[in-house]
């Protein structure tokens, strides 16, 4: 098993890798965007919960970094 260290190593060397800033940009909007048509529901906001979505402070930890 690996330690919170080792993981954060990782975590900032990819995050300072070629081409980071377009899967980072692809994570914003997959995980931030609500989309919907004519009317928002309460099914269009759930995918914003859902476990595999990023929330903000982990965003945020892979933009501070770049």
């Amino acid at each position: 098993m690996r330690t919170e260290q080792e993981i954060f190593e990782e975590l900032a060397a990819l995050c300072i890798s070629p081409g980071y800033i377009h899967a980072f940009a692809m994570l914003c909007f997959r995980d931030t965007i609500v989309r919907f048509s004519d009317e928002m529901t309460a099914q269009d906001m759930a995918r914003l919960y859902s476990p595999s979505a990023l929330i903000r402070t982990e965003l945020t930890t892979l933009m501070g970094l770049m």
